[in-house]
């Protein structure tokens, strides 16, 4: 999907990713349920106050962003589709990626997390 020659080398000689994810990772300490956008920073890293909902934006092709919840206490994420359908719970340390293939979002888990129905 992205070819490494769109990688570009920091000074260190590391390779920058932020091209990769649509820049650098976002890590907003939430107060209010989170809304996702074709703009939105591909890697979330989310601190929340309290359970809150996460809705990702409409099915695009190749779309895709990783989500992780590090909130320091037990308290979830849900994340939702545009139609505000439960795709999947994000408990405190658990990651998920999601992808969309145009018409729906594939979610994939880390073992901390619980798929919905």
């Amino acid at each position: 999907m992205w070819p490494l020659s769109a990688l570009a080398r920091s000074k260190s000689n590391n390779w920058d990713l932020s091209s990769l994810f649509n820049g650098l990772p976002d890590r907003p300490t939430v107060s209010g349920n989170i809304t996702l956008t074709t703009a939105s920073a591909r890697m979330q890293i989310i601190v929340l106050d309290q359970a809150r909902d996460m809705t990702l934006p409409a099915e695009a092709e190749g779309l895709i962003f990783f989500i992780t919840n590090a909130s320091a206490t037990a308290i979830s994420i849900t994340l939702k589709n545009d139609a505000a359908a439960a795709l999947a719970t994000i408990a405190q340390y658990a990651s998920a990626i999601v992808i969309s293939d145009g018409t729906s979002w594939m979610v994939f888990l880390s073992a901390a997390a619980t798929l919905q129905a």
